[in-house]
């Protein structure tokens, strides 16, 4: 599902935003829309045991592409910053490769606490940062300038799953 709404909500920030208040309601929609869906879809299959090899894989590999995504519409915007997709993406890359390894040795990984946390900072930041921009745009109020910092506590969290992934996975990292 987010493959399929990546391009709308890619369209909708990019070309439309910020002079089409339709269009970036649109994509807050279908951001909180698609959150809501993984969520939903982490929790199907966890209950009626729907995991798959290939799904471990490729569930955190479109979660990556998705947040990547807004996240690069939004520091076009000047709505976040640059380092924070750069630290987003390098988690990624580290968390695949000992996925990656793991799938090569037949080891079980089990999805981390600190990794849904993870998730769900990344996706809720920028769709609050998109709802109070539409607030900015009808002059109701401007937090947007305080609110941003809170991505700090998102790096944070970031980097917190990392450290807990790699420590819960240390004997696959370090193995040969």
């Amino acid at each position: 599902m987010r493959m399929v709404t990546c391009p709308i909500v890619f369209f909708s920030i990019m070309y439309f935003w910020p002079n089409n208040t339709v269009a970036m309601l649109i994509a807050l929609i279908v951001m909180v829309l698609s959150e809501s869906l993984d969520i939903l879809d982490g929790y199907v299959a966890r209950k009626y045991n729907e995991v798959s090899q290939i799904g471990k894989l490729l569930d955190p590999l479109s979660d990556c592409f998705w947040h990547g995504t807004v996240y690069f519409c939004l520091i076009q915007h000047n709505l976040a910053n640059p380092w924070l997709l750069f630290l987003m993406v390098s988690r990624e890359i580290a968390v695949m490769c000992i996925r990656y390894k793991s799938l090569i040795t037949g080891t079980v990984l089990s999805a981390r606490f600190s990794g849904k946390l993870k998730c769900h900072a990344i996706a809720w930041y920028g769709a609050l940062i998109m709802f109070f921009y539409l607030f900015k745009l009808y002059n109701v109020f401007d937090i947007i300038p305080y609110f941003i910092h809170v991505q700090w506590l998102v790096a944070a969290i970031i980097i917190y799953s990392l450290y807990d992934y790699y420590q819960s996975n240390k004997k696959i990292v370090l193995s040969d």
